[in-house]
């Protein structure tokens, strides 16, 4: 007995059709299998034309169960070819289509099933797939009247297994037009396309790692070639989306094989081409959907504007269409000019908010879209809308990270995602004409200025608008009034795909700005930064100051990091420059400027300029002010904590000066330093002593006579009247950065605290190298601006033959201007005495 659509059919067992079909039924081997249904078929013919064609579906069937597709649609184009159109086999047909992702045809054998439709089980199928159809094209309203008609069908059939599976359809519709749906829970054995649609689901909603675990055991054994690419797709943007751009990249030769094999090789080669161009293409254009809107957006970010337009005016309006809508009105506003077209951008990317509660990825971006489009409206009337669109942008990115579970792939994304900050400079460098003012103010914002009103009552930077040239020009003005001629600004910022610099400088014309960046993903910058403080953890200060140059891993790091910042390229600075003060934020801002080269120059920046750094260019003004009233380099102006020895590591003592105060054995407390600076009669203040860091910021601590002395325990020191405190205090300069670009450490609370510059260490460092570079620094405050002065101690204990880490780990921050009172005739005058020389051991 046979089951058909027909009916039920009575079959004589010794018959040659059932020993035919019982063959093709027990069949194992392709070869035989097909002989065997194919012969059933033929002797079914003679007896009756739906026996037949049931038999010729369930051959097509078992081929699709067994993962050869390929096979099952040649078999399918068969049996129509010599039976006629079959409404049951042309569904076959298309649904199979459809699976293996191949849309050409499926439309023209759906019309040409519902002309001859008569069954009520074929009529059922062809609701869900004119419904299947419809969700690809993005036409959710037509989709959901059809997968529910189908639902009703086949309720009315009785069958609860497709009922299932169309109540799954469903779900997926919700979750592509962005409504919230509950995910489903899953378990025991699953198919390939089974795998693929979980994998989507989780995508969707932005679990990008639980959904490439879904693809793994799939990709890992036989997987019918039609589907192997839509896998290889899905993995390749699973991992670009988790920024492992180096795996996705290994990935692509396979996933072209796979596109050459596939159901449309010529249309999946070009959509695989997309995914070579990862580390330029927005990653929420590789989260869209996979319908024609994909082909929209694509061609509005290539500047394809009519083509893009004539698509949109015949698409569906659901969420992506209103993002895609918002994204070519914007386009549209930045080559025309008029503003009023950004002003619909921003209402579509409204529209786009309201539809896509669910996906996260097209959030991001109508905030994104938003953002922008606030800015070409007007950035000084609507700069507070731009700026709370942009960090919302920002703030959906970090919620999308939190999704993943490991800490590796969070951190990866996070450091990929663009902040409110990011996008402002990106806007402020794509405007027309000279931009140097105008991201120079952008990347200003973004440095944090908390520490602004602890420098001065008050203090805040007041910066102009996005987009004010003429205020942009006026705040920098007003920034480096009094900047010496030879001492520039060297304002840096790390973007998700670039590095931003600006120059600032004083010339016989006036203030100078040059603005030049370079293409660079900053998680490669963070993964080369972190690599080379890798080389001086764990103890390996004495390592690398007794290597020779070009011996170490160091070496090999640095050149790499100089290009990835863009420096090998640049042109020489000019000749007058002998001093350079860096404004570098985040992740920059543990780079040891000076052992990088500059230009076509290979003598690193330490070796030719007097470096400083500043927390943000607005601090500059208060601690130069600040630092008038703190001058003096008398001994009695002078106090130095020499802290307790540790077992077979002693510290080093500073050269003997008669009449500075000097804070020893049980006295090198902060209990004492806290009582002597209370007299505020010290305008240099040192502090020698082992530290702790153990690698982690927040651990930093300075090993006083009381035990482990950290920053915050500091806070309440009185450094009002002190221009200078020199801490020679291994990696004393690290700090822990929290909020948008805040960094605690024992630099900021200095600073805090009334110093106006702090001499640090950014790593451990040889102990009597550093005591000495030290003690020559004090001598050389008496003559020369501070940067000046370490520049100098430095250059004395350097020697060409010697790795540069000796002198590099001791920075400056702050005011770089004179610790002395002397005026320029005595300066001129002092005398100071020539340096000694000697190597040592590790503090």
């Amino acid at each position: 007995m046979t089951a058909g659509p027909g009916g039920e059919f009575t079959v004589d067992s010794d018959s040659p059709f059932a020993l035919a079909l019982t063959a093709a039924r027990e069949a194992v081997d392709r070869v035989a299998l097909d002989q065997a249904y194919r012969w059933a078929v033929q002797l079914a013919d003679t007896e009756s034309a739906e026996l037949r064609t049931a038999l010729a579906a369930e051959h097509v069937s078992r081929l699709r169960e067994l993962g050869d597709s390929t096979a099952a649609l040649t078999w399918c184009a068969d049996y129509l070819t010599r039976y006629g159109a079959q409404p049951t086999l042309l569904l076959l047909r298309a649904e199979t289509n459809l699976s293996r992702g191949d849309y050409r045809t499926v439309g023209r054998d759906l019309v040409e099933a519902r002309r001859s439709c008569t069954a009520a089980v074929d009529h059922a199928l062809l609701c869900r797939l004119e419904g299947l159809v419809a969700s690809q094209e993005g036409r959710y309203e037509r989709a959901r009247e059809r997968l529910r008609s189908a639902r009703k069908a086949y309720a009315a059939l009785g069958n609860t297994a497709v009922m299932a599976m169309l109540a799954e359809d469903l779900r997926m519709l919700a979750l592509s037009e962005g409504r919230p749906v509950v995910l489903r829970r899953t378990g025991g054995a699953r198919s390939p396309r089974d795998r693929l649609s979980r994998a989507e689901e989780l995508r969707i909603v932005g679990r990008y790692e639980e959904a490439l675990a879904e693809l793994a055991p799939a990709l890992a054994g036989p997987l019918d070639a039609a589907l192997r690419y839509f896998y290889l797709e899905a993995r390749i943007r699973l991992l670009r989306l988790v920024r492992a751009d180096e795996e996705a990249t290994a990935a692509l030769p396979e996933l072209f094989a796979a596109a050459a094999n596939s159901a449309r090789p010529d249309e999946n080669s070009i959509a695989a081409q997309r995914f070579a161009d990862g580390d330029t293409l927005p990653v929420e254009l590789l989260a869209a959907g996979e319908h024609w809107l994909f082909r929209v957006r694509w061609l509005i970010r290539t500047g394809e504007f009519a083509e893009a337009e004539q698509l949109l005016l015949t698409g569906a309006e659901n969420a992506e269409w209103q993002l895609a809508m918002a994204e070519f009105l914007l386009a549209t506003a930045r080559n025309s000019g008029d503003a009023s077209v950004a002003g619909q951008a921003v209402a579509h990317s409204r529209d786009c908010l309201a539809a896509a509660d669910a996906v996260p990825v097209l959030r991001i971006a109508a905030w994104r879209v938003q953002g922008h489009a606030y800015l070409e409206l007007d950035p000084r009337l609507h700069q507070d809308r731009a700026a709370r669109a942009l960090a919302r942008a920002h703030r959906a990115e970090e919620e999308l990270a939190a999704r993943q579970p490991t800490d590796a792939v969070r951190l990866r994304m996070l450091h990929a995602a663009a902040t409110e900050f990011d996008e402002q400079i990106r806007w402020a460098a794509e405007q027309g004409g000279r931009v140097d003012d105008l991201v120079a103010v952008a990347i200003e914002a973004a440095r944090g200025a908390a520490i602004l009103p602890q420098l001065k009552w008050g203090a805040t930077r007041a910066l102009p608008a996005p987009g004010d040239r003429a205020g942009a020009r006026r705040w920098i003005r007003r920034a480096v009034r009094g900047l010496p001629r030879d001492q520039w600004i060297w304002l840096l910022h790390a973007a998700p795909d670039t590095v931003h610099s600006v120059l600032i400088g004083r010339t016989w014309r006036g203030v100078s700005t040059e603005y030049y960046s370079v293409g660079c993903q900053r998680t490669r910058l963070i993964s080369t930064i972190d690599a080379l403080a890798g080389c001086w953890r764990n103890k390996g200060a004495r390592r690398l100051a007794e290597a020779t140059p070009g011996t170490i891993d160091l070496d090999r790091l640095l050149p790499e990091l100089a290009q990835l910042l863009g420096l090998p390229d640049r042109t020489a600075l000019p000749a007058h420059v002998r001093r350079i003060t860096v404004v570098a934020g985040g992740e920059l801002a543990e780079i040891p400027f000076g052992l990088l080269s500059y230009g076509k120059s290979e003598t690193v920046l330490g070796r030719r300029y007097a470096l400083s750094t500043l927390p943000c260019l607005a601090a500059r003004a208060p601690l130069h002010r600040r630092s008038r009233g703190q001058r003096g380099t008398r001994p009695a102006d002078m106090l130095v904590l020499h802290g307790p020895n540790l077992p077979d590591l002693p510290v080093t003592p500073a050269a003997p000066i008669t009449g500075r105060m000097i804070l020893g054995g049980a006295r090198a407390t902060a209990t004492e330093l806290r009582a002597a600076l209370a007299a505020g009669t010290y305008r240099v203040v040192r502090i020698d002593s082992h530290g702790d860091y153990s690698g982690d910021p927040a651990n930093a601590a300075m090993l006083l006579a009381e035990g482990r002395v950290s920053p915050a325990q500091c806070q309440d020191l009185d450094l009002s009247r002190t221009g200078t405190i020199a801490l020679g205090v291994c990696e004393s300069a690290m700090g822990k950065r929290i909020g948008r670009d805040e960094h605690l450490g024992f630099v900021r609370v200095a600073l805090a605290a009334g110093a106006s510059a702090v001499l640090a260490a950014r790593w451990e460092t040889v102990d009597l190298l550093a005591t000495r570079t030290i003690d020559r620094f004090e001598q050389l405050l008496r003559r020369y601006p501070r940067d000046v002065a370490l520049f100098r101690a430095q250059r004395e204990l350097d020697s060409p033959d010697q790795h540069p880490t000796r002198w590099a780990a001791l920075s400056l921050c702050g005011d770089t201007g004179y610790q002395t009172r002397r005026g320029p005739l005595l300066r001129w005058l002092t005398r100071i005495p020539q340096p000694e020389s000697t190597p040592g051991a590790q503090r």
